[in-house]
């Protein structure tokens, strides 16, 4: 019986466009006179970590990748704020975030640094919903992350084993995070096929129909 649900942040419960890819372009562009630094590379299912690193490889920058975060937060911070309406699909996560707290310890899983997560969710009022979670600053494997978030969920509550927990995500990356910590997934999509999830579901309303089966 699942008891704790642990949803991935971008792409999942929230999508904002390239404002986070504008951020990092915008710090190299400052930092080291390199544009369009992120240009050729998807973030989806990646860790900041891995993303910095991956960069600064790329450019040959002999630097420490997070030193560069406060910089990064303060331009994603700025993104964040010119963000116009909400979408309906965050009135829609929103809504059912209620119900489920009701009923599951929610966390998160993310490859965002703890304050780039905070940032994104409290600009649609969502990051109150969760409890616990694994973060992006000190791992650079996404399964890594998985362990860190129901480490940190078992100290809310030790009576809670692998057969309590899903994982929620919209990339083949969570899908195998889940499945390496030996836990459900679940798989937003619109495409049955897109990955070896225990579900796959639409939309959030489709999800709360779901997961209640398990």
């Amino acid at each position: 019986m699942i008891k704790t649900l642990i949803f991935d942040i971008d792409g999942t419960l929230i999508d904002i466009g390239g404002i986070g890819t504008n951020a990092i372009d915008r710090v190299f562009s400052e930092e080291f006179g390199i544009k369009n630094a992120m240009s050729g590379f998807s973030p989806a299912g990646r860790t900041d970590q891995f993303i910095w690193k991956t960069l600064f490889e790329k450019y040959s920058i002999r630097s420490a990748w997070h030193s560069y975060i406060p910089q990064y937060l303060k331009y994603l911070g700025e993104g964040l704020s010119k963000l116009g309406e909400e979408t309906e699909h965050i009135r829609i996560v929103r809504q059912v975030l209620r119900r489920l707290e009701k009923e599951y310890l929610l966390g998160i899983i993310t490859g965002n640094v703890k304050e780039g997560a905070r940032l994104k969710l409290e600009r649609f009022g969502l990051w109150h919903f969760f409890k616990f979670g694994g973060y992006g600053e000190a791992h650079i494997e996404r399964a890594a992350i998985v362990r860190e978030a129901l480490k940190n969920a078992a100290l809310l509550n030790s009576n809670l084993s692998k057969e309590h927990f899903l994982v929620i995500g919209d990339t083949k990356f969570d899908i195998q995070a889940a499945k390496d910590n030996g836990v459900k997934s679940a798989l937003f999509s619109q495409s049955a096929a897109d990955a070896d999830a225990d579900f796959v579901f639409s939309d959030f309303n489709d999800f709360l129909l779901k997961v209640s089966r398990y």
